[in-house]
């Protein structure tokens, strides 16, 4: 889902936007390391070491604090965004590392946007598990899965995307499906469906075909769950 000509849609990333969300996004994980290597050495009483790697760990987060204050600016007229915070606890920068990558026009129903965020499923395996077996044979975004993976976590604390959860799994065990894989497929239940809110609430806010859905298919609404 490469990036087009963006003249006409009414969500524009700037070109700023994009390189300090990608940024913010390397600096997360330095944090994270350096405070892992930091109780290591400590352990292994290399004070000094460890001295100066927890400084150059309070200078990411202080960096970090000024990106976030930057993003949260440049975001204000992004419509896409702004409906996408009207989901309780949705984490921000891992929504926003989702959302540069996606070529909404490109993705003309759900099912191109799970694939291309790795929730598709080929050979009845999940396409993560089968571009790992099968290295070259499966394509997708590996960014966007892991955004999604982020954001998963958050929905965990949302109301509405609990209950949807809850109501999937207590399905996969009533019919018959052991309890560790009727989590895991509600697990990957509730992202698909974070997917498509986010797909029928963007395609419409650019004018773009989004279908009928079936009256009886909760997620063709995506009010109910915070989406604005």
């Amino acid at each position: 889902m490469g990036q087009k000509d963006e003249r006409s849609m009414r969500n524009v990333f700037p070109p700023r936007l994009r390189e300090i969300v990608e940024l913010d996004e390397y600096l997360q994980r330095v944090q994270a390391s350096t405070k892992a290597r930091s109780t290591r050495w400590q352990r292994r009483e290399m004070g000094s070491a460890s001295e100066i790697i927890l400084s150059l760990r309070a200078r990411i987060v202080e960096v970090r604090r000024a990106i976030r204050r930057e993003i949260d600016a440049l975001v204000v007229d992004i419509p896409i965004v702004q409906s996408a915070l009207g989901v309780k606890v949705l984490d921000l920068m891992a929504f926003l590392r989702l959302a540069i990558r996606v070529d909404i026009e490109r993705a003309t129903n759900p099912a191109k946007l799970w694939r291309y965020c790795g929730l598709g499923v080929s050979d009845t395996l999940a396409d993560t598990r089968s571009s790992a077996a099968k290295p070259g044979t499966i394509r997708f975004s590996s960014a966007c899965y892991r955004a999604m993976t982020s954001i998963r976590w958050g929905l965990t604390r949302n109301a509405a995307y609990r209950e949807a959860r809850r109501q999937y799994h207590d399905e996969q065990l009533a019919n018959g499906v052991n309890p560790l894989l009727a989590r895991k497929r509600s697990g990957r239940f509730v992202m698909k469906l974070f997917l498509k809110h986010l797909w029928l609430v963007w395609r419409r806010q650019e004018g773009l075909p989004v279908g009928d859905g079936h009256p009886n298919d909760i997620s063709r609404l995506a009010a109910p769950f915070g989406w604005a």
